[in-house]
């Protein structure tokens, strides 16, 4: 059973969220990227 897990927060929360954050950021970045390459091929980014 996990009901302990659950019922008390663990660091791994805070871990976990952290990891999503930066997840986030460079999926960002990639995408900025792709973009940057777009307008400088001369395409039109939606």
């Amino acid at each position: 059973m996990r009901t302990r897990e659950v019922a008390e927060p663990s660091s791994t929360d805070t871990n976990d969220r952290a990891v999503r954050t930066t997840e986030t950021s460079v999926h960002t970045a990639e995408t900025n990227a792709v973009a940057e390459a777009d307008d400088a091929a001369g395409e039109v980014s939606a």
